[in-house]
């Protein structure tokens, strides 16, 4: 199950490009928005309160309640100090681990109403048997880590410039399809309200920046994505090219998957600041295919994104000590 929300905005535009950006958008996701992706629905120790050198039993969990099934799950449990997992323990501190061995969560089945999957752990470690004075607790915290996606499309609107004519200089009655799934990275494609109007005898070009925005709440393994995927169709549209084919290295996407997908591979250009509300901005230039400016009436061509990466969310837990005697 895919716990993030990732906002891809693919703007798509007649002229002009955006250009590489990055930012940090200060608008708060709704509160009443459930968390699209992996929760920790539960960490707390069993016994709040305990004596130097006495077990400390912790119940996790952690459920999909996304989009997509989370997979390569990870747990991490830090902030130990001096306390100590059992030797015979299948973890250690600071280090990653799969909890009871279960490394998938499948996201829920919200048609027939079965929930997604969770995973439930115990951590148990040793109190330390000596502490500073003063000290009266400790704070432990737990990572839960996965590798999720985000996928959305929009349609635009091309039409000849003779039909744009026929109809009085406005087309009306047509419907984009879009759609964005709810992630923590979260994804939106943008593209024109109005059509595209394909001038005779010119060389017609479209612009199109994708935007993502970490809005889960949580952050990136290494602060970074690990792919950015823009396809389109390739009977209507050619990315902009240099002339020895290349793909211009004025825009973001630096190379395809087969003829219908750019990629962003470059690993500077797929980090982004960790923190909620980051966004960065990814952007191309395409030309319409001469022989769709020949002939095409009027027609949607559309546009798909996808970002893959790992994300990571903290909880933590307070244990009280007692007092030495």
């Amino acid at each position: 199950m895919k716990n993030a929300i990732l906002l891809i905005a693919l703007v798509v535009l007649v002229s002009g490009c955006t250009g590489t950006q990055l930012g940090v958008d200060d608008k708060e996701t709704p509160t009443e928005v459930s968390y699209p992706g992996v929760s920790i629905t539960s960490f707390y120790p069993i016994v709040s309160t305990v004596n130097p050198g006495d077990p400390i039993t912790f119940y996790s969990a952690a459920q999909n309640n996304g989009n997509f099934d989370a997979t390569n799950l990870k747990f991490i449990l830090f902030n130990c100090g001096a306390a100590s997992p059992l030797d015979n323990s299948d973890f250690t501190c600071n280090s990653k681990f799969v909890p009871n061995g279960i490394d998938r969560l499948e996201r829920p089945n919200r048609d027939k109403g079965i929930p997604g999957d969770i995973v439930e752990k115990e951590l148990i470690l040793l109190a330390p048997t000596s502490l500073p004075k003063a000290t009266t607790g400790q704070d432990f915290g737990l990572r839960v880590m996965y590798d999720y996606s985000t996928t959305g499309t929009q349609e635009a609107l091309l039409s000849s410039y003779d039909n744009w004519l026929q109809k009085g200089g406005q087309i009306s009655g047509y419907v984009l399809n879009s759609y964005s799934s709810p992630a923590p990275i979260s994804l939106e494609i943008v593209a024109p309200k109005t059509p595209i109007i394909l001038q005779p005898d010119t060389t017609q070009t479209v612009s199109v920046a994708v935007n993502v925005k970490n809005s889960g709440g949580g952050s990136l393994e290494d602060n970074s994505f690990r792919e950015i995927r823009l396809k389109f169709d390739p009977d209507v549209l050619e990315p902009l090219r240099l002339s020895d084919s290349s793909l211009d290295p004025s825009y973001d996407f630096d190379s395809m998957d087969g003829a219908d997908t750019l990629l962003v591979n470059d690993s500077d250009k797929l980090k982004i600041i960790g923190s909620t509300n980051q966004w960065r901005s990814y952007d191309v230039v395409f030309t319409v295919k001469s022989g769709v400016i020949d002939t095409l009436i009027q027609d949607a061509t559309a546009f798909e994104a996808s970002v893959e990466y790992t994300y990571m969310i903290d909880a933590n837990a307070r244990v009280s000590y007692a007092p030495s005697r």
